[in-house]
């Protein structure tokens, strides 16, 4: 088996199918599909489960409710490909997509290679496409590459890993920004990456997702994980700390205004989380200038609103 492509799967019975359609219509046809249901009430278990009788490369695993990164981890252990990449359900892939990638792995020698991807709306019309940017990438400028020339792809599913690199991590119990994490410990581990011109992943954008919805209880998430994300680089990589820092503190900026102006339970926790954050990590973006930063921090600590309304979040 060559390669393993793991999908999380959650009530997502209107767009399943063209996923996985997509996948049937690889050019490269030695590849398994792992559909790891994750508890699903719509009626996609059901449907992977007739996907998976029209070919027998798909397989399908049955977890209860749990979240993305637990069905991404189940899906890690059931793989038995010699590359493991990543397709988000309501997502497909161009039909090159893993040929090219493997082509491109193999050609470079690279332990993770990396494409771009073009947006696509509800109407199945493309949008904006992230370009990493291309290029060969060694050591020391692995995570730099990363974090800095990938157009905002921090996630796991534009990229294609040897399967003993990508086992020996797992994803975190987040549900905003858990992908990136897991990406940057398996990168920091790894000694190359390379990244194509090829704009095979389509990614599509839709109301209601978990990165294009609404704030939800679970959004502060996002600033968990990109905690965790600043202390694997205070080791790895502390030229990024500042990076990871500004993402922390634009990231808290526009959390507190969405949680402010929510009605949700876990409104009040999630604000003093988010003020706090704000405050810590304000202190190492770098770069500006102290009296001006350590006033805009005071302000900040007596009323963000105040804050807001006056400076802008900025």
């Amino acid at each position: 088996m060559t390669i393993s492509i793991i999908t999380p799967v959650y009530n997502v019975k209107d767009y399943l199918e063209k996923c996985v359609e997509s996948v049937l219509a690889q050019t490269m046809n030695d590849w398994e599909l792992i559909l790891v249901n994750d508890g699903s009430t719509d009626g996609s278990e059901k449907l992977c489960r007739a996907l998976a009788a029209g070919d027998s490369r798909i397989r399908v695993l049955d977890q209860a409710n749990a979240g993305v990164g637990a069905a991404r981890n189940a899906g890690l252990d059931a793989a038995a490909g010699e590359y493991i990449t990543f397709l988000d359900s309501d997502d497909a892939y161009a039909p090159e997509h893993l040929e090219r990638l493997y082509a491109a792995a193999r050609e470079s020698g690279a332990a993770v290679t990396a494409c771009a991807a073009v947006s696509v709306d509800e109407t199945g019309a493309e949008g904006t496409r992230f370009q990493p940017k291309p290029g060969r990438y060694e050591d020391d400028a692995v995570l730099p590459a990363f974090f800095l020339d990938s157009d905002g792809l921090y996630g796991c599913w534009n990229k294609l890993f040897p399967a003993e690199a990508a086992k020996k991590h797992r994803f975190p119990p987040y549900a905003r920004a858990e992908d990136a994490l897991y990406c940057a410990r398996v990168l920091a581990e790894c000694p190359d990456m390379t990244v194509t011109e090829d704009a095979t992943y389509r990614y599509f954008r839709r109301s209601g997702s978990a990165t294009t919805g609404a704030v939800n209880a679970r959004s502060v998430d996002q600033v968990l994980a990109w905690q965790e994300i600043y202390g694997l680089l205070e080791e790895k990589a502390p030229a990024l700390c500042p990076f990871a820092a500004k993402k922390l503190v634009h990231d808290c900026d526009s959390l507190y205004k969405a949680y402010a102006a929510s009605a949700l339970e876990n409104r009040r926790e999630a604000l003093e989380t988010l003020k706090k954050t704000r405050l810590e990590y304000s202190r190492r973006t770098g770069g500006e200038h102290r009296a001006r930063a350590a006033l805009a921090r005071l302000l900040y600590r007596l009323s963000p609103e105040t804050y807001y309304r006056l400076a802008g979040g900025r």
